[in-house]
């Protein structure tokens, strides 16, 4: 079954809300949801923060899911972000699939051109053709101290 992470933010009515059931009034009200659409409630905790609680949910599917957060979110109490969570053989999976795509604009070239000029800035920072500072001889003031000229 897909697990899905729930963040969920109060609004002060959830505020009042939780105040008056705490946090196990909370746990209990969001598993009797999750069991109502065939999910089960993996993880509840709550942080400081811009989201107040995070669940994590095994719930049966992408719709199910949807409709859990549209209902939870239609109680004006708490404002839902949900996100499906992924496995790791799911990422490999993906990786080992091919994607043909152009994207818009024009491309960034990989290598330069042979024979392609280098710019200015390029011939500066592989220390080639400097002007002071650049040469690899360090600083002036740092030349400056070495000769012991540099004032404290």
């Amino acid at each position: 079954m897909p697990k899905y992470l729930v963040q969920g933010s109060y609004t002060i009515e959830g505020i009042k809300g939780v105040l008056k059931e705490g946090g196990s009034g909370r746990r209990q009200a969001v598993e009797a949801a999750l069991k109502s659409m065939g999910g089960k409630l993996d993880a509840i905790y709550w942080a400081f923060g811009e989201t107040d609680a995070y669940v994590i949910a095994d719930v049966p599917d992408n719709v199910t899911a949807l409709a859990l957060s549209m209902g939870i979110a239609s109680t004006g109490t708490v404002g839902v972000k949900t996100t499906v969570l992924l496995t790791a053989d799911v990422v490999g999976q993906a990786g080992r699939k091919s994607v043909s795509f152009r994207g818009a604009g024009p491309q960034p070239s990989a290598a330069p051109r042979p024979g392609a000029r280098r710019s200015r800035t390029a011939r500066r920072s592989s220390g080639k053709r400097g002007g002071p500072g650049l040469t690899g001889r360090g600083s002036r003031p740092a030349r400056a101290a070495a000769r012991g000229c540099l004032r404290a």
